[in-house]
């Protein structure tokens, strides 16, 4: 098989992985507080196999999560009062949906009939990874110091986080801390009544949809020659 053929082919694969990232973007336009993910391009040895009186192991590239972009997205007003947008570098602690705690940038709070308070149907954390709670029925009103009152007495305080190292992104706008991840707790002040959008650009992302849709075709163009080139060579040495 031809050496150009596996060129190809890395380039399709990595192609067809980057498409995935561009298309989550879009779907997620209309996401509260989605994070996009960087892209990180790396070698990956495939198995060795006998070239001659050698062994040769073909190396392609890989495409895979670079990091998360922590950029901030555009404000949305919505006039709510538990509608939060939170400050650049600050995040929500909330029980994830796989298990475990993981952060967000979303702030669309509600109260549930037993006081707790959640973010997009998650129950929001506090720092000891217990979940907020205020006194079931009663109003509440959340102040742009993170303070939650109800009939004039502060009942909770919204946390926040700042992270810090190892993150990764497990869902649209779920943030989850690698090993050597850290959040710290701080203080500060939030924006009532508005929410945080998607930080994923979609001009960008159709401009790319649009590039890497044509690099693609070009590979998949490329791998074609590269099979014409092999059955051609095979017919010429085959005994007639």
């Amino acid at each position: 098989m031809s050496h150009g053929i596996y060129v190809s082919m890395s380039q399709a694969s990595a192609d067809m992985r980057r498409l995935e990232r561009i298309a989550d973007d879009l779907a997620n336009q209309d996401t509260v507080g989605y994070v996009s993910v960087a892209e990180r391009y790396s070698d990956k040895r495939g198995p060795q196999v006998e070239d001659g009186p050698q062994l040769n192991a073909k190396v392609m590239t890989e495409v895979g999560n670079g990091g998360v972009n922590l950029k901030p997205g555009p404000l949305m007003q919505t006039g709510r009062n538990l509608d939060v947008a939170l400050p650049e570098g600050t995040f929500l602690k909330v029980e994830s949906k796989r298990g475990g705690p993981s952060y967000t940038r979303a702030g669309n709070i509600t109260i549930d009939h037993k006081g707790t308070l959640r973010v997009g149907h998650r129950p929001l954390l506090n720092v000891d990874g217990a979940p907020v709670q205020v006194p079931p029925g009663v109003k509440v009103r959340l102040h742009d110091d993170g303070t939650i009152q109800a009939q004039g007495q502060v009942v909770a305080q919204l946390p926040m986080f700042a992270l810090s190292g190892e993150m990764t992104r497990t869902t649209g706008d779920e943030i989850r801390l690698g090993p050597n991840g850290q959040a710290e707790q701080v203080a500060a002040r939030v924006t009532t009544g508005a929410l945080e959008g998607s930080n994923a650009d979609p001009l960008r992302a159709v401009v790319d949809m649009v590039t890497v849709q044509r690099s693609f075709a070009h590979a998949m163009q490329a791998i074609d020659t590269y099979s014409q080139i092999d059955s051609s060579s095979n017919d010429i040495g085959r005994i007639r």
